[in-house]
């Protein structure tokens, strides 16, 4: 599921694959900003609209649950 940052008006788009692909929005259209894998079923994302900060819950790394949390990419 993809998540909107209002602040900084950047859209992430997680998927199974593990590619995470963030998108500017700019001048009501949508401009490729980074892709990359972040790790296996990397599907689901939060932002916090406060701190920026991008949060990606996943399931499985080496055989435990992880939340891995990154500062927004500038």
């Amino acid at each position: 599921m993809p998540a909107f940052d209002q602040g900084l008006h950047r859209l992430y788009v997680p998927s199974e694959s593990g590619v995470v692909t963030v998108f500017d929005e700019q001048a009501r259209a949508l401009v490729l900003k980074a892709s990359g894998t972040l790790a296996d079923n990397a599907h689901t994302v939060a932002v916090d609209q406060a701190t920026h900060r991008v949060y990606f819950p996943l399931q499985d790394v080496n055989g435990h649950p992880v939340l891995r949390v990154e500062d927004a990419i500038r």
